[in-house]
């Protein structure tokens, strides 16, 4: 699992994710307003399994070969 530590958004209007790793490390990941907007909203619904999650991507790989 990860836990986010905080989020900022700077001047640039870049958003940058802080979050623990492995109990040990900070680390942060980068991204922008509009493609974190477009993650929250078009992302499914999480399956809470394995099998659940490969039977979700399969439909929209599928969905996108169309």
């Amino acid at each position: 699992m990860v836990f986010t530590n905080g989020w900022i958004k700077d001047l640039d209007e870049r958003v940058l994710i802080y979050y623990a790793s492995s109990d040990t490390r900070v680390r942060v990941a980068e991204t922008d307003v509009e493609t974190l907007v477009d993650y929250v909203t078009n992302t499914p619904p999480d399956a809470f399994t394995s099998a659940g999650g490969v039977k979700e991507r399969l439909k929209i790989i599928k969905g996108n070969l169309k």
